[in-house]
């Protein structure tokens, strides 16, 4: 994992913890049998889009809010939660700088594993 992604990881998960308490959060993929819900992030890019006038790099981010009631109050309401928590911030960080986190798009899935469903929402990082 390239430094730069490394620091959007940790920014991810900073920003998560730190605003939406007590949801669990994942990246990649989750363990098995855990208590619902959850949330798991990707870092969806391959490899940073790199704008040579601004300099900064984009990723895509995509969070996958699960859970198993058929209710779905709770799934949009940790989505709600995610678009507070990371709609246009901008951090200066040690070794980097959120340039803009902005919102791309939000759904929902059936989750046919977990007899469930899934919210599914989607950011772009901007990075120096």
């Amino acid at each position: 994992m390239s430094n730069k992604i490394s620091n959007c990881a940790e920014w991810i998960v900073s920003q998560f913890t730190s605003e939406i308490p007590g949801t669990e959060l994942y990246a990649g993929l989750a363990p098995e049998n855990l208590c619902h819900p959850f949330v798991v992030y990707d870092i969806i890019t391959d490899s940073a889009t790199m704008d040579t006038c601004t300099n900064y790099s984009e990723y895509v981010v995509q969070f996958k809010v699960f859970d198993t009631e058929q209710n779905l109050s709770v799934i949009y309401s940790i989505m709600g939660d995610i678009r507070d928590a990371f709609d246009n911030v901008k951090i200066v960080g040690i070794n980097y700088t959120i340039e803009e986190s902005q919102y791309n798009n939000s759904y929902m899935v059936r989750d046919a594993e977990n007899q469930g469903w899934m919210g599914i929402v989607e950011y772009i990082i901007f990075m120096h």
